[in-house]
């Protein structure tokens, strides 16, 4: 441990040589393009611009800038407001969505022609970019969100039997297997095409009606669905740039896209320079006629009187949005905070651990407003590789992921390690979330009772025959991660005798090793995709649905959610979140499939244990108010009142699901985020929202332009605290 006891102001407490270098190579070798409107650090640089294979935050904050879905949403409240669609309607399960004729593909600053004739997005582009991340040769990691879509999982199936015959097939004549479409000859393409056009066409209820209607049809109740639509695994992608470029379409010279920010440059490691689009269709006459269609309706609902808010207050992005943009690769929050202080950035996600605490507390006692804190519903977590002989023991290998599990102190690791104020997380999902009994599913509550638990377990482990394995912490290049990591293998050493050694690996290596599975435990974060827990217990689950006594279950491959890199298996879990929490409405109306779901559930054999006999901080258990509930269904008169008593249900079902997943522990939580962002307070267009995201097309300077100059004096001088040395 180093101790630091001096007086000192924040810049030169963290400022040091390298920083300095990071601020002359990124501002004045690159002076030429000149200072953006606004920027911010980005984080890492981005895997990929291809909506279809992004999976991470670095990527996501530039794709909600360069391509618009078909809502956008609310900068503060994450509420749906018109995006490619202009407006949209649901009766049921059915969403009809009616496109915009004035949203255009944009090539270069210009709009995209086709035929001599200006090209528009239009609803076969919507269908063909959610086709495309249901194809198998995509690898997409993001196309379990359509599953929710009437036909898509037979889809899914059916072209990748397709896929493997044609494999197969060209195997047999001795020629190459094909990774994509681009690798088959003419005649194949084609057929290929055609069949998934006509198997489309047939099962799913994803369906064009003209160029600028679009209809979804459901498969079951998705209270959240609006929130999935303005996610960039949905956004449209133009057809004919991606087959003519192949992987090189997303480069600016190439690049097609249809949000209100075009890609004007990017510099590998250093910078992506955005720039406004001049045929973006948010107008001035089109915010004025919006707001004057609003000013005529009487007692708005609440999307509809935020959107006229955010309109009357920002104006038409055509007028008042900011010109330029930069977003900078840069994974030191040393460097990012230096930069922001001194006036070259103009956003940070989040405040360096070994500063943070101190300024945080100094925020709270008299507030600095250039920081947004808040706690988030994001987690911190380890993945657990199943895969592994060690972990792959039904018996053994829970004991040791629960003992590793509880021999974490995490209020200390928070208290001297992350330092930003973090909650210590016993589940995945957070205490936040609104209508859902989130509290700690693992551990006695106290970190005595924990360490004795966990040194049970190991001597259980042991006793069986098993001996103490060595594994490997990886984690991506971040010094935050590396002392986690640090931390955490020194309380496994003292704590239960395991050994770990770390292991670091660049971002774009580490992400292929999660996905290939070469790793024992994982650093992993999740910030959700949208406000239901569902979004963190789907990540752990497959297409097994089959009872474990059938035996027909082992004669086909299992498909993991592409999310689920710990390869976690568990047919009951399956079930209960893709199955009964997801088709909630169809179980709760047919008496025979209700009664078998709630005996399905009962049947898991640890259901006792785990389940029936776990009472929560209320004195009740999940299992006694699911029945508790269900008949306040039956009793339940009106579409709206049915609807509010499945959703009811549907939580608890959930709940239960969670209850499962910490007991089995394939995923070993670390902590809930607080965040913890900062921005000058002379910038308007911009809250704190669960997801992190900021859509720049809201971002207006209050005065017209960037306030020039450092922002030395708008941090208070404090003490330094005490600083751990991985």
């Amino acid at each position: 441990m180093i101790p630091k006891a001096m007086y000192r102001n924040l810049y030169i407490l963290i400022a040091g040589g390298a920083s300095l270098l990071a601020i002359f190579l990124l501002f004045f070798n690159g002076s030429a393009r000149g200072r953006a409107d606004f920027a911010w650090v980005n984080g890492t640089e981005p895997e990929t611009l291809d909506p279809c294979y992004m999976t991470g935050q670095p990527e996501g904050d530039i794709a909600t800038n360069i391509f618009e879905g078909l809502t956008t949403y609310h900068p503060e409240t994450l509420e749906p407001t018109p995006g490619v669609a202009s407006s949209w309607t649901q009766e049921g399960l059915i969403y009809t969505f009616q496109l915009r004729p004035d949203a255009w593909w944009v090539k270069g600053g210009q709009i995209l022609t086709v035929d001599g004739k200006p090209r528009h997005v239009n609803a076969h582009d919507f269908v063909y970019a959610w086709m495309r991340q249901c194809v198998p040769e995509s690898g997409s990691q993001y196309s379990f969100l359509l599953d929710y879509i009437v036909g898509v999982e037979e889809f899914k199936n059916e072209t990748k039997a397709n896929w493997n015959e044609l494999i197969a097939r060209r195997k047999s004549q001795n020629k190459t297997p094909p990774a994509k479409l681009a690798d088959l000859d003419s005649d194949e393409r084609k057929e290929v095409e055609a069949f998934r056009d006509r198997l489309w066409k047939e099962k799913v209820g994803v369906r064009p009606k003209g160029d600028l209607v679009l209809e979804v049809e459901l498969r079951s109740f998705v209270p959240y669905f609006l929130q999935v639509t303005n996610f960039y695994p949905l956004f449209p992608v133009p057809r004919e740039a991606v087959e003519a470029h192949d992987k090189e379409w997303i480069l600016p010279r190439n690049i097609v896209t249809n949000g209100p920010y075009t890609l004007k440059d990017w510099r590998f490691n250093a910078y992506i320079r955005l720039q406004k689009n001049a045929h973006y269709w948010e107008t001035e006459k089109h915010v004025a006629a919006r707001l004057q269609d609003l000013a005529h309706k009487t007692d708005l609902p609440r999307r509809l009187a935020l959107e006229k808010d955010l309109l009357t207050r920002l104006g038409s992005f055509e007028k008042h949005g900011l010109a330029t943009l930069d977003a900078l690769a840069i994974e030191s929050d040393d460097t990012a905070l230096n930069l922001y202080i001194n006036g070259d950035v103009d956003r940070i996600r989040r405040i360096p651990p070994q500063v943070a605490g101190e300024l945080l507390r100094a925020h709270r006692e008299k507030p600095i407003p250039h920081i947004h804190a808040a706690t988030s519903p994001s987690i911190y977590f380890y993945d657990v590789n199943l895969e592994l002989p060690i972990f792959k023991d039904k018996v053994a290998g829970r004991q040791l992921r629960q003992a590793l599990a509880l021999a974490i102190d995490r209020p200390r690791l928070i208290r001297e390690v992350s330092r930003a104020e973090q909650t210590p997380a016993y589940a995945m999902v957070p205490p936040s979330m609104r209508g859902y009994h989130a509290e700690p599913r693992f551990g006695t509550g106290t970190l005595k009772g924990d360490l004795q638990k966990a040194n049970d377990l190991i001597q259980a482990f042991q006793s069986a025959g098993n001996a103490k394995p060595q594994l490997r912490i990886l984690y991506n290049t971040l010094e935050a991660h590396k002392a986690i990591a640090a931390f955490i293998q020194d309380q496994w050493k003292t704590n239960i005798g395991i050994d770990a050694k770390l292991e670091n690996q660049e971002w774009q290596v580490y992400l292929d090793s999660r996905r290939t599975g070469k790793f024992d435990l994982a650093r992993a974060g999740w910030i959700p995709d949208y406000s239901d827990p569902n979004t963190y217990l789907e990540l752990y689950t497959s297409d097994d649905l089959t009872s474990d006594k059938d035996p027909s279950r082992l004669s086909k491959p299992i498909v993991f959610n592409q999310q689920n890199h710990s390869h976690y298996n568990n047919t009951h879990y399956n079930r209960l979140v893709i199955e009964y929490a997801a088709r909630v409405l169809d179980y709760l109306s047919d008496m025979n499939k209700r009664d078998a779901m709630l005996q399905d559930i009962s049947s898991w054999p640890d259901f006792k244990e785990a389940i029936a006999d776990r009472v929560r901080t209320n004195q009740k258990t999940s299992w006694n108010e699911l029945h508790e509930a269900i008949p306040l269904y039956d009793q339940a008169s009106g579409t709206e009142a049915k609807l509010e008593a499945a959703q009811r249900i549907r939580l608890f079902l959930l709940e239960i699901a969670e209850q499962m997943l910490m007991w089995d522990l394939p995923v070993i939580p670390i902590y809930h985020y607080t965040t913890s962002e900062v921005w000058p307070p002379e910038l308007d267009g911009i809250g704190l929202n669960e997801r992190e995201m900021h859509p720049a097309k809201f971002l207006r300077w209050k005065e017209g332009r960037r306030p020039a100059g450092t922002r030395y004096d708008a941090f208070p001088r404090f003490h330094s605290q005490t600083i751990d040395k991985p």
